[in-house]
């Protein structure tokens, strides 16, 4: 295997190869999702809907507020249905200039990653949920109603949705870290 050096231009027009693809990647997974965004976000809701009191549900108080919140639930849900597509045009990118022992550690650190984003993401809406809307709604009173808005719960979701999977990453990472010599026990 020969060491190329290439010109800058050259590595600027592989980036803008990558990111075409993983934008058109992300276009093409948000129009599936919108497709089928009800049931989508129906199951982002469930973990409220179940713990509300009887007759209760999910409001929105701006006209347009249901829509863009089908929006950016299809936006996000997108992303995370083509982030597996989105990690092949990084890792196709940067790994011609990895050495092999940097190549050997980072493809299985991306595989470990992804599984405990997606478990932190799990913990977070079976376990976490139900723990913190209980608490939530237990302030609700005879004079105070809860009457949640979608566009506010689902920002809710999503961000801890995200910081639990994020989260989860850290023991994977530290052990990267420490595999690639930049942090000791």
């Amino acid at each position: 295997m020969s060491d190329k050096k290439l010109p800058l231009t050259a590595h600027l027009e592989e980036l803008r190869k990558r990111l075409i693809y993983s934008f058109l990647a992300i276009g093409v997974a948000f129009a599936l999702c919108y497709a089928f965004i009800k049931p989508i976000v129906e199951i982002l809701m469930r973990p409220l809907v179940q713990i509300l009191p009887q007759g209760s549900t999910l409001v929105f108080t701006a006209v347009p507020d249901a829509f863009f919140t089908y929006l950016k639930a299809a936006f996000l849900a997108g992303i995370f249905f083509s982030s597996p597509f989105i990690l092949y045009q990084i890792w196709a990118f940067v790994s011609p200039g990895l050495y092999q022992r940097e190549k050997k550690y980072i493809f299985p650190y991306l595989i470990v990653s992804s599984v405990f984003f997606v478990g932190g993401a799990f913990f977070c809406y079976y376990i976490v949920f139900p723990v913190v809307f209980r608490f939530f709604l237990s302030f609700a009173s005879e004079t105070i109603r809860p009457l949640p808005a979608i566009k506010d719960y689902l920002a809710f979701t999503i961000k801890l949705l995200l910081a639990f999977g994020l989260l989860f990453q850290w023991p994977a990472l530290i052990l990267f870290l420490a595999r690639m010599g930049v942090v000791s026990s």
